[in-house]
């Protein structure tokens, strides 16, 4: 999604603030997720190294490439995640939840 999008949804949750960025479909241009040009373009930009930042994800597909990369990945459980069920390929996220609040993170 767009960040717009994203920031609604982290202000709806009161998680709004928690984060020092955001990054999404118009930050990201004419790649996307799961392309690993996608995460290398919000790494340089934000400067972040993988091996130390959590991904959080509705869609498992999309955690396959940040876990190859080092990403610690979490699944957010819901619609998306539940239609791609049987198709991850043997994929394990680092942890699933639920939902994402402050007590969950």
């Amino acid at each position: 999604c767009a960040e717009k999008q994203a920031i609604e949804a982290l202000q709806v949750l009161g998680l709004e603030g928690e984060f020092d960025a955001v990054y999404g479909a118009d930050f990201m241009g004419d790649v996307c997720k799961p392309e690993r040009a996608a995460f290398e373009a919000v790494c340089a930009r934000a400067k972040i190294d993988p091996h130390g930042t959590a991904f959080f994800e509705d869609s498992l597909k999309n955690l396959v490439t940040a876990k190859e990369m080092g990403f610690t990945t979490v699944l957010v459980s819901g619609k998306t995640a539940a239609e791609e069920s049987g198709q991850n390929g043997g994929f394990t996220p680092d942890a699933t939840i639920s939902a994402v609040n402050l007590k969950e993170l």
